[in-house]
């Protein structure tokens, strides 16, 4: 039975995955510079360092393009949020970062008021063809009243206020 790492190097799979990894980790690592640089337009190592709390010769590295350890990328992260992180990460999560999500589901609830906009405006047609064969029995006080809104909250003969009386009390 071969060896699956020798067979993986020998066929190259493993070679073209270290590649496609290791330039989007050098792509990361530029991002993250330029995020620095614009952060920090005017002596960046200096402020960087004293902001983030780490050697100016750390952040020197982080400018040309060193990708940070794993605690400073979370410092980061905690300092700058989900913009830093769409930022500097974007080749290796792709485009698909929150703005987008934000687009769609912008776009949803638009779908959905319309959808509800539509809803209402059947309801309200429907009433408007019920209307005239329940306001015609009205008597009294509720007769002629032109109100789909007032018909609904009238209360029906033979109860009041969730009583229910009799025929004779009526």
């Amino acid at each position: 039975m071969p060896k699956t790492g020798v067979n993986l190097l020998k066929t190259g799979v493993k070679l073209t995955l270290a590649l496609n990894i290791d330039s989007r980790y050098e792509a990361a690592g530029s991002r993250l510079a330029g995020w620095l640089r614009d952060k920090y337009p005017r002596n960046a190592i200096k402020l960087a360092a004293a902001d983030l709390g780490v050697s100016p010769n750390t952040v020197k590295k982080w400018l040309a393009g060193v990708m940070p350890e794993g605690k400073h990328v979370f410092m980061m992260a905690a300092k700058w949020g989900r913009d830093f992180m769409n930022h500097v990460f974007e080749p290796a999560i792709g485009a698909d970062d929150m703005a987008s999500r934000r687009r769609e589901l912008q776009e949803m609830k638009a779908r959905l008021e319309r959808l509800e906009a539509r809803d209402t405006m059947e309801i309200n047609d429907g009433l408007m063809e019920a209307l005239p064969s329940v306001g015609g029995g009205l008597r009294g006080p509720m007769a002629g009243i032109a109100s789909p809104a007032a018909v609904l909250v009238a209360p029906r003969p033979g109860r009041e206020m969730g009583r229910t009386y009799s025929g004779s009390e009526i």
